[in-house]
């Protein structure tokens, strides 16, 4: 049988997390395996700069982070390095995450918390390299009600259907994102922001911004 040429090959890692402290001494376990050679980005733009020069097998993404997170940084990075195996992790995964980072690109999600979790991402890391995935039962899970489990957007009576931008809109609203970061977001202006939100606020019935959140997290469609 012939053997697949990633079995035994130096595995170059990029730990992305705005925790540093938390980043370096994952940094030390890590390297405690002779083939893992480890660079530490302290938030996704730097990682985005990092990855260029560092060109990683693997990346370790923290999901939540200031700025620009773990999911948005994700897609960033396949489009730079399209081959590249991200596994994303969070002190607080649940299965919302999960199915956001999978849809970005992600071959997995870990927690950063539990037993074993440092063996559970050394074989998370050496499984996406050798075998190009890696999948858990918390993730299968996820992802098997996420595809069978229809999101409705419900909207008031004798008003048309959120369009897929306001439905984008509604989904990033809970981050409590800043008015650039939710423009970046939708692809659109900051002015433009004013006019999906009075568009949202009508079809869903929504006297503030409250209303939003609520719906939002009632109908399952946060990102929370």
């Amino acid at each position: 049988m012939k053997k697949n040429p990633n079995f035994q090959r130096q595995i170059k890692i990029l730990i992305v997390d705005d925790d540093l402290m938390d980043a370096e001494l994952l940094k030390k376990e890590l390297l405690k395996n002779r083939r893992f050679e480890i660079k530490i980005s302290e938030n996704g733009k730097q990682a985005l700069i990092d990855a260029k020069k560092f060109k990683p097998d693997v990346a370790i993404m923290d999901i939540i982070m200031p700025g620009m997170d773990g999911i948005e940084t994700t897609e960033k990075l396949i489009k730079i390095i399209p081959e590249i195996k991200v596994i994303g992790r969070s002190a607080y995964l649940t299965n919302a995450r999960i199915c956001y980072m999978h849809n970005a690109g992600a071959v997995c999600c870990l927690s950063k918390s539990g037993k074993d979790k440092l063996k559970e991402l050394i074989e998370a890391i050496v499984g996406s390299v050798n075998d190009g995935h890696y999948r858990t039962p918390k993730m299968t899970e996820a992802l098997s009600d996420m595809y069978s489990r229809k999101v409705i957007y419900p909207v008031k009576k004798g008003q048309k259907p959120l369009n897929p931008l306001e439905k984008d809109y509604i989904k990033w609203f809970p981050l409590n994102l800043l008015h650039q970061q939710m423009a970046d977001k939708l692809g659109r202006s900051i002015r433009y922001l004013e006019t999906i939100k009075r568009h949202v606020k009508t079809k869903i019935g929504a006297k503030g911004d409250p209303d939003i959140v609520t719906y939002a997290i009632e109908n399952g469609i946060h990102i929370l």
